[in-house]
């Protein structure tokens, strides 16, 4: 049975590059090109954002204290670099700021979900879950 949403980190470092682009261009473009371009940008953050807590409240949780806490700060510079887009200028080191929290976010998630699934692969074999999980696969 497939999950409802499941973490994909290659969309963080997706989401990331794209946060990352518009800070080096918003210096450059005009107002009406940054704020055509922020709300597509937000929605697709804020979308991964709510997918994950989706997840985290459907059991297969990452460490859920530290999702929300992030979550919430992603939605607070979301907010920031979008009241900064309306009043025509934009908040660079906070789209910097964020563009560094989705990396880093999607990095931790990988990194869980790689441990997540040895030991749902080690399940599947009878192996014990000691033998996978701080000290790699051994051989039993």
């Amino acid at each position: 049975m497939k999950k409802q949403f499941e973490v994909k980190p290659v969309e963080y470092a997706e989401l990331a590059g794209a946060v990352d682009q518009l800070a080096s261009r918003a210096p450059t473009i005009d107002a009406g090109e940054l704020i055509a371009l922020w709300p597509w940008v937000e929605g697709l953050v804020l979308d991964r954002v709510s997918a994950d807590e989706a997840e985290v409240r459907s059991g297969a949780a990452f460490d859920s204290a530290l999702s929300r806490a992030e979550g919430q700060r992603i939605r607070n510079l979301a907010w920031e670099i979008g009241v900064s887009v309306d009043l025509g200028a934009v908040h660079v080191s906070a789209l910097e700021a964020l563009a560094d929290l989705l990396r880093r976010r999607g990095s931790r998630f990988a990194k869980q979900a790689a441990v997540r699934r040895s030991v749902e692969w080690a399940g599947s074999r009878g192996l014990s879950v000691s033998n996978v999980v701080g000290h790699g696969l051994r051989s039993v």
